[in-house]
């Protein structure tokens, strides 16, 4: 059976604050990770960075793969 994960986002001016729920109510990662919102930027910009945030964790997700900080 898979287990249901949700991915939880804090969007605010400067940065995004990201982690993941297990079915248990539990963080699925020690330590929130962050990253830049990029609230000055166009609409198309701020999108395609929340998407690729999205694709990155929900490949975390279903993979299992180890989580890096991409956008170091």
């Amino acid at each position: 059976m898979i287990k249901p994960y949700y991915l939880l986002f804090d969007v605010g001016g400067t940065e995004i604050k990201i982690n993941a729920l297990t079915a248990e109510k539990e963080f699925l990662l020690d330590k929130h990770q962050y990253v830049p919102s990029y609230s000055q930027e166009t609409r198309e910009v701020i999108l395609a960075h929340f998407r690729s945030i999205i694709s990155h964790y929900v490949n975390y997700l279903v993979n299992g793969l180890a989580i890096e900080c991409y956008w170091k």
